[in-house]
């Protein structure tokens, strides 16, 4: 969402943090989680030389705003203020509010049970990761007393060594 391509992928549900450095992730306040979303913004505690200009942050969705919690400061955008920059006295760079229609309404949070974290949304309509399906992305595609493994990609009746 951030880079306006409208196309919600892996990259964009800030689920995963294991290619984000816990440093850098300290100085962004940046949060990883299913009530995370990318936005555009460069907030940090120091200025960082990057050209990465997005961070995660957890967002509450209401009637007419966006409440975006980054570490223990709120910045709100109203549905109005698309495009605005906000800032924060006790952090450099600022926050570019979204679209409030394209941000609430129309992203991959109105896919049923959000893709349950294993596909991605667009527009509406869950697009599984290899393994998975269904409306939500909740059924595998193996029996009950097997797993999908993604590296071999196939089902497995048992787990590889150093797994449980």
């Amino acid at each position: 969402m951030a880079d306006g391509c409208g196309l919600y992928g892996p990259y964009f549900n800030c689920v995963d943090d294991t290619s984000t450095d816990p440093g850098y992730q300290a100085m962004t306040y940046e949060e990883f989680g299913t009530n995370t979303l990318c936005v555009s913004s460069t907030l940090s505690t120091q200025i960082l030389f990057s050209n990465l200009l997005s961070r995660c942050y957890p967002y509450v969705c209401g009637t007419s705003s966006i409440i975006f919690t980054i570490g223990s400061y709120t910045i709100t955008c109203l549905s109005s203020e698309a495009g605005v920059m906000k800032s924060l006295s006790a952090l450099t760079g600022y926050l570019t509010c979204p679209i409030y229609n394209n941000f609430c309404i129309e992203s991959r949070k109105t896919c049923k049970n959000w893709c349950s974290q294993n596909g991605y949304c667009i527009d509406g309509v869950c697009n599984c990761y290899t393994g998975y399906s269904g409306p939500d992305c909740s059924q595998t595609i193996c029996s009950a007393s097997t797993y999908f493994d993604s590296s071999s990609n196939t089902c497995l009746a048992t787990c590889s060594p150093g797994t449980y």
